[in-house]
């Protein structure tokens, strides 16, 4: 899983250099939404299991933990982005 979400980082990087981030988080959180519709009506065994994981569900996933972090920057005035950065930092670190 790793080396796919490696491989996708480098084009959904230059998609996200070309789209507003916003825009991209919107769609990947609707890729999520559809993914799993697909899962719930065609995964009926352990082949499709292992497609879906690594082909269908990796996709929106790595495009929305790209662009979230855009997105906050943009939301976020630079005082409290750098407040929230800290802070999930702090707790990324106790974990």
């Amino acid at each position: 899983m790793e080396m796919a979400t490696f491989v996708l980082l480098i084009p959904l990087s230059y998609l996200c250099d070309k789209i507003a981030a916003p825009r991209i988080l919107l769609a990947s959180s609707i890729g999520t939404v559809l993914s799993l519709l697909f899962a719930f009506v065609c995964i009926h065994d352990k082949r499709m299991w292992l497609l879906y994981s690594a082909i269908i569900a990796i996709i929106p996933g790595v495009a929305w933990g790209l662009v979230a972090s855009a997105t906050t920057m943009l939301l976020f005035p630079a005082q409290q982005f750098g407040q929230l950065s800290s802070g999930i930092n702090v707790l990324g670190g106790l974990a």
